[in-house]
């Protein structure tokens, strides 16, 4: 997504499209979080820039609410509340403000070095971001200052960028823009300054001096002073002729030469790259200015020199050359004879056209001294190539483009890359050749075609040619025939124009090694990759082992010569510091035609074999330096641990989470490919390693898919080994995402299978799953208590001492809730020394979390928050999102005990947003539930009503009996409190028959007890 706060607020997605942001209130909140970006803003600051000092009572849980809303509309940024206050977590380059900031500093730093064309150039890019006062449309006097500081110092950038272009010998171009701003800001002395330089650099000398004499009368008339130092010493040096006049017009050609082709009709977009380019162009400087657009094939490259060499004919009035160096094909055009042709142009023909290259290039540059002429040498294939096409003397400019990077040309070349087409500018480009209502009318097949395309310029033009040649045609039919990966390329070409053509030029010049390593990245699915993959991809000696990899060099060979050739495209550094790299959509498509045609079937198998293997090997490694508090079960066919070396071994070892984070995407695509392609048991064991990372992250999507996946290849296969565990964890998913019944019976049918097939390990952690599923819903006491004294024996048996102190935990807490308390803390005493014995500090997590439990059920409250606290900063430095939730509630629940209501409210709003951005139904229900609660004291019961009914709702959805008791209390205080008498008795009625009463006609559960104290604003028993 990208913000712009520069001007009116400005929220877009990544096609482009705005985002409305609704609400005053919500926007204000919005607006001081960017403008405070990645930092902490206190709660107090967002109070007082919503309600400017007279906040309700009811400030906090509103501000939470707007933040939620947020959250919603904001998918994928990061907002997060700690410690009182809350960050938005923005890009640099998402945010106009930011992008200001970065391109002032960097044109001031070249302004420093005395690089003009470089700091005008950055200066102007930042002041371009301008669209008004900032925060135009938002009314929050709180920002007011900073914005009103930021606008002065705007106006020091327009000053520093005039000083740039002033020095590069924009003097008379800049005098216009010059009078406008001192007439807008008559007291800028150093604006009038630099009108007068302006004025006297463009042989206007008499001008100069009037305007020093207006100076002196509006200074004296608006302040009664005398215009400054600098200010008279510039005079004095005027009125001594001491500034240089402007340089004599060289003398025009007879004719210039306008060889430029015609734009194409359909460009759209580039709008950044145009400009840069622009600037680089027509730059004052004392060198010939060059700039290099390279990027994928079909991406525009042509069209946009071709664009941009129209836009500058006025600062180029003797001439535009442009000449076809065929760099692209397998016969490059030699320079002599591209000379040949320029010197042709420029008149030299006959006998006076020199024989040799230097000659030739002798002569060339003679004729372009003292002129203005843009070169544009199109499709070159090498820096070789284009030095001897280059003028020789400052005035003249070069537009280079190349389907190849040129580093030849390093120091003396501007790279401008393209890649595809944004979502809206490729829309706009195929609507233009379409038409916009007839997109309109088919959104989906719309996005279809432009998904298939790429949103490559080439491509779209040739889908667009071939759906305005059939107005018979829904676009659907089109995207149909596109949705055929095998066919794509065949579609996308109309009369001469071919994407294939255009890519077939590109990969027929790489060397044979290079074309290999392009045809197996395309096997891959549209995922980045790094360094390692394509190792394993390309093998070692023997490309058919299933095992080995490429040297660092043979692999650090064929990346460079696939990215110098933009046929793979560079996406920055990892989380582990690998750099990653993507191959663009269309040309995996080709790649996997050429690898179809060319590598036989066993080859391209064993390449994704020794993918996996690598992978496998790798995640391993790093699964061992994954915290984690509960067994992933083992089966007797796993295979051992593969052995790891080498430096990324090493990296891995350093920060596992961070490698196994960086590769999510294509290690579980990995196993999903396995697991698809029949070999069920490796893919199991596989996501068996990846599942402890995913558990942590609170990835629930992911880990559906990827156990979903195995589960489903497993049963088709007719692995039941492989089937069960998948299921089973798929079972532990659904237990975190508040799916207790789905997850009771998944979990109970692995349970019988397992003892069935004499699968230990697994039934183990099938008893310890399914007495905490009892447990937690209260559907079972004494069942849930043999389940797990049975897990807790079986581990032991086993000789698994992590899982069975994690079962001890659960076997504590069924101790616990059939009244043996005193059992239950020996055991947990127990569990607590097995955990610090490994020194695993998640599984210390877990069992503090246990023993808060038993100290919340035995009164000591107090002692229940302690552990809480300790157990959350135990999961916080763990980085365990999900179990922090838990960690916040059993600390909210203490809180309540304790009389702390206020303390305890904004825990579990915290608790509820984490939860709703975690896919978390139950807490985030629950914490729902505690803040609506609270309303009832605090007089507003009418709102919590339909909130509770919601949560009520949630909970039967959940099928869990215990929370809708609760709820079902809760709500019927909040019926009373509004009259409903009648509706009060029913939901208590039904209350009692899902967890009844203790011996004092109080409800058995303490959470709800405390909740009832919490809606009637007690804080003491």
């Amino acid at each position: 997504m990208r913000f712009a706060v520069l001007g009116p607020l400005s929220v877009r997605d990544a096609d482009g499209t705005a985002v409305p942001v609704p609400g005053e209130r919500c926007r204000a909140v919005l607006a001081v979080l960017l403008w405070h970006a990645n930092r902490p803003v206190p709660v107090s600051v967002l109070t007082e820039a919503v309600w400017r000092g007279t906040p309700p009572d009811s400030a906090t849980s509103n501000l939470q609410t707007y933040v939620s809303r947020l959250r919603r509309l904001l998918p994928t940024v990061t907002l997060t509340h700690a410690y009182g206050a809350y960050r938005l977590t923005v890009p640099d380059d998402a945010l106009d403000v930011s992008v200001y900031a970065a391109r002032v500093a960097a044109g001031r730093a070249a302004l420093a070095d005395g690089d003009a064309a470089t700091a005008a150039a950055a200066l102007r890019a930042a002041l371009g971001l301008w669209r008004d006062r900032p925060l135009v449309d938002v009314d929050v006097p709180l920002l007011e200052p900073e914005a009103d500081a930021l606008e002065d110092d705007r106006l020091t950038v327009v000053e520093d960028c005039m000083e740039a272009e002033l020095a590069g010998g924009r003097h008379a171009d800049l005098v216009g823009e010059l009078q406008a701003l001192v007439g807008k800001h008559p007291l800028r002395e150093r604006l009038r300054g630099q009108l007068l330089r302006a004025l006297a650099a463009s042989g206007r000398t008499a001008e100069a001096l009037d305007a020093y004499a207006r100076a002196r009368e509006e200074l004296a008339d608006s302040l009664g002073v005398e215009p400054g130092p600098e200010l008279r010493e510039l005079h004095a040096r005027i009125l001594r002729g001491e500034l240089p006049g402007a340089p004599a017009r060289p003398a025009a050609m007879p004719a210039p030469v306008y060889q430029l082709p015609a734009q194409v009709p359909d460009f759209t977009g580039r709008g950044d790259e145009v400009t840069a380019l622009t600037g680089l162009l027509t730059a004052a400087t004392d060198t010939v200015p060059v700039a290099v657009v390279t990027g994928t094939p079909g991406s525009g490259k042509t069209a946009l020199a071709v664009r941009v060499g129209h836009a500058v004919r006025r600062q180029f009035p003797d001439g535009q050359l442009f000449v076809h160096l065929a760099g692209g094909s397998s016969r490059p055009r030699e320079p002599a004879a591209v000379l040949a042709e320029l010197l042709r142009a420029l008149g030299v023909s006959g006998p006076q056209l020199p024989d040799e290259l230097a000659e030739r290039a002798a002569a060339y540059r003679s004729l372009l001294a003292d002129r203005r002429v843009l070169v544009v040498l199109d499709d070159a294939s090498d820096a070789a190539q284009v030095r001897p096409l280059l003028p020789g003397s400052p005035g003249s400019a070069v537009l280079v483009t190349g389907r190849r990077q040129l580093p030849g040309l390093t120091g003396h070349a501007h790279p401008v890359r393209l890649g595809p087409l944004d979502a809206a500018e490729a829309r706009a480009m195929l609507a233009a050749a379409v038409g916009a209502d007839r997109l309109a009318a088919e959104p989906a097949g719309t996005d279809r075609i432009l998904a298939a395309c790429g949103r490559l310029p080439l491509a779209l033009r040739v889908a667009g040619a071939r759906l305005a040649d059939r107005p018979d045609w829904a676009v659907a039919t089109l995207a149909d025939r596109l949705d055929d990966e095998q066919r794509r390329l065949d579609e996308l070409a109309v009369d001469d124009v071919e994407v294939r053509a255009s890519l077939a030029l590109s990969y027929a010049g790489l060397p044979a090694p290079v074309r290999r390593g392009l045809r197996l990245l395309a096997l891959l699915d549209p995922v980045t990759v790094a360094d390692w993959s394509v190792a394993a991809l390309l093998g070692g000696a023997d490309p058919a082992a299933e095992h080995g990899e490429a040297s660092d060099a043979d692999t650090d060979r064929v990346v460079g010569a696939l990215l110098a050739a933009n046929l793979l495209d560079p996406v920055g550094r990892d989380r582990a510091g690998q750099p990653r790299y993507r191959l663009h959509d269309l040309l995996r498509t080709y790649g996997r035609e050429r690898a179809r045609a060319e590598d036989p079937v066993e080859a391209r198998r064993a390449a994704i074999r020794r993918l996996f293997h690598r992978a496998a090997t790798l995640t391993v490694l790093a699964d061992e330096g994954v915290p984690r508090q509960e067994p992933v079960p083992r089966l007797p066919d796993d295979p051992p641990a593969p052995a790891a070396t080498g430096p990324l071994a090493r990296l891995i070892r350093r920060d596992p989470r961070a490698f196994l984070d960086s590769e999510r995407a294509n290690l579980i695509a990995a196993a999903i490919h396995v697991a698809e392609a029949g070999r069920t048991g490796q893919a199991a064991w596989f996501a068996g390693h990846l599942h402890p990372q995913l558990w942590l992250d609170g990835r629930t999507e992911d880990l559906i898919r990827l156990h979903a996946a195995i589960r489903d290849a497993a049963a088709a296969a007719g692995d039941e080994p492989a089937r069960l565990r998948a299921e089973y964890l798929l079972g532990r998913v659904l237990t975190r995402r508040g799916e207790h019944d789905a997850a009771l019976r998944a979990v109970t049918r692995c349970q019988h299978e397992a003892e069935r097939l004499g699968l230990a390990h697994l039934l183990a952690c099938c008893l310890a799953t399914r007495g905490h599923l009892l447990r937690s819903t209260a559907t079972d006491a004494d069942g849930s208590l043999g389940y797990a004294r049975r897990a807790v024996e079986l581990f032991d048996e086993l000789g698994d001492r992590a899982a069975r102190t994690a079962a001890q935990r659960e076997l504590a807490l069924a101790l616990n809730r059939a009244g043996a308390s005193d059992a239950a803390f020996a055991v947990l005493e127990q569990a607590v020394a097995g955990a610090r014995e490994l020194a695993d500090p998640a599984l210390q997590a877990l069992v503090l979390n246990g023993y808060g439990v038993w100290s919340m059920g035995a009164g000591r409250y107090a002692q229940a928050r302690e552990a809480g606290v300790e157990c959350l900063a135990a999961l916080r430095r763990l980085d365990d999102r999900v179990g922090a939730l838990q960690a916040l509630c059993q600390i909210g629940l203490a809180d309540l005990a304790l009389g702390h209501h206020d303390e305890a409210v904004r825990r579990f709003a915290s608790a509820r947003a984490d939860a709703l951005a975690y896919g978390d139904a139950e807490i985030a229900a629950f914490g729902t539930l505690v803040v609506a609660t609270s309303w009832i004291a605090d007089g507003r019961p009418d709102e919590s009503v339909p909130v509770l009914e919601r949560c009520v709702h949630t909970f039967r959805e959940l099928a869990q009996p215990r929370r809708v008791a609760q709820g079902l209390r809760v709500l019927a205080a909040a019926y009373d409190a509004v009259g409903r008498t009648d509706d009060a008795e029913r939901a208590r009625d039904e209350a009692a028959g899902l967890d009844g009463y203790d011996g004092t006609g109080a409800p058995r559960t303490l959470s709800t007890r405390l909740l009832l104290r919490l809606a009637a604003g007690v804080t003491t028993d």
